[in-house]
């Protein structure tokens, strides 16, 4: 027939694995490389969950994607590591969030999904502006004796709270961003900013320490250490969670307790925000 010769454009994906691969082409020049990487790992990890068709995402099955994504697994090499652990709360929302972007991209190509993706809310860990550290706490974390990696995440968490730099900024922290004396000054990852940071005495010490470079870890593992080595710190104030602070602590808090402290030293919001690689603080304190 004649409708068999009419040329076809190119297939549209049929399952959420074909439509999540789908976008991180189309958006792979687009995405920064933090993004990128985060998107490689649910593409991973959606490898060892069967094909989920598009046009019957419901509900259940979204819910059921997302309790896959709340893994704390990466396939490596064919097998599954951590199998059973669970990730952070924000950890999973903030995957199946950009599943979400990525079908919604589909959808506006012409896939058929339903709205279930859409209204899904995943629970996440809220946290406010009391979950910051006082003085004394900051004190008692970076005095506390710690050894192996649990020490080593303690120091690379005091280094964010003495210096306000994200987990990409800190992966891509190294000597040559120390000018001699007292400034760091990087291009900041998702920004492409230029932020100058004054180091305070004790950061200077921890970047000495590492040679410059701190020490590297999965987001996922970095929480789980400081958790471990505030709880040894003895920080159990309740936050404004209800929970004691060691449980809540996260590498964020390092950010926001640089914030707080920056702001309580007398810096306007418009220069800690710049340090920060922000137009405004509204990200770092909600």
């Amino acid at each position: 027939s004649l409708d068999a010769l009419q040329p076809t454009g190119p297939r549209l994906p049929e399952t959420v694995q074909e439509a999540l691969s789908a976008y991180i082409a189309y958006a792979r020049s687009r995405l920064a490389a933090t993004t990128l990487r985060n998107y490689g790992i649910i593409s991973r990890m959606l490898e060892h969950y069967p094909p989920a068709p598009l046009h019957s995402l419901d509900s259940q099955a979204v819910q059921a994607l997302y309790a896959h994504l709340a893994q704390g697994l990466l396939p490596r090499h064919g097998k599954v590591k951590a199998a059973g652990t669970l990730v952070e709360p924000n950890t999973a929302a903030s995957r199946i969030s950009r599943v979400r972007k990525a079908l919604r991209w589909a959808r506006a190509e012409g896939c058929t999904i339903p709205g279930a993706i859409d209204s899904f809310k995943p629970r996440t860990q809220h946290t406010t502006p009391g979950d910051f550290l006082y003085l004394d706490e900051l004190d008692a974390l970076a005095s506390v004796e710690l050894t192996g990696r649990t020490a080593r995440a303690r120091d690379r968490w005091l280094l964010q709270a003495y210096t306000g730099l994200s987990d990409a900024d800190m992966r891509a922290l190294g000597a040559r961003h120390i000018t001699p004396g007292t400034m760091l000054t990087i291009r900041r990852k998702k920004t492409g900013s230029e932020a100058r940071i004054p180091l305070t005495p004790q950061a200077q010490a921890l970047l000495a320490r590492y040679g410059g470079t701190p020490p590297a870890f999965s987001n996922q593992e970095a929480n789980r250490l400081i958790k471990a080595a505030a709880q040894k710190a003895g920080l159990v104030r309740r936050t404004d969670t209800g929970l004691p602070l060691h449980q809540v602590i996260a590498t964020h808090t390092a950010r926001r307790t640089f914030a707080v402290r920056a702001l309580r030293a007398g810096l306007r919001f418009e220069e800690v925000a710049r340090m920060m690689g922000h137009s405004t603080l509204n990200m770092v304190l909600k």
